[in-house]
């Protein structure tokens, strides 16, 4: 995970990003802008639709990750 860092291109065929602190490979990229996250839910319930997530703190993406690696 990258934070502040400005991307200036992306290599979707490469799997690269060149950034102004230096240039990443990556297997799957996830573009977070910073704003803030809102999600519709029909029902009253605190529950987050499957596959559904936000990412607001360090451990948010962690959870993410975990569910990345899970992914087919």
């Amino acid at each position: 995970m990258r934070l502040n860092e400005k991307v200036i291109s992306i290599d979707l065929t490469g799997q690269v990003i060149l950034t102004g602190e230096g240039i990443y490979h990556f297997d799957k990229l996830v573009i977070a802008t910073g704003s803030l996250p809102f999600i519709l839910r029909k029902s009253q319930a605190n529950i987050m639709p499957y596959g559904i997530f936000t990412l607001r703190t360090l451990a948010d993406g962690m959870l993410f990750g975990k569910a990345l690696e899970t992914a087919g």
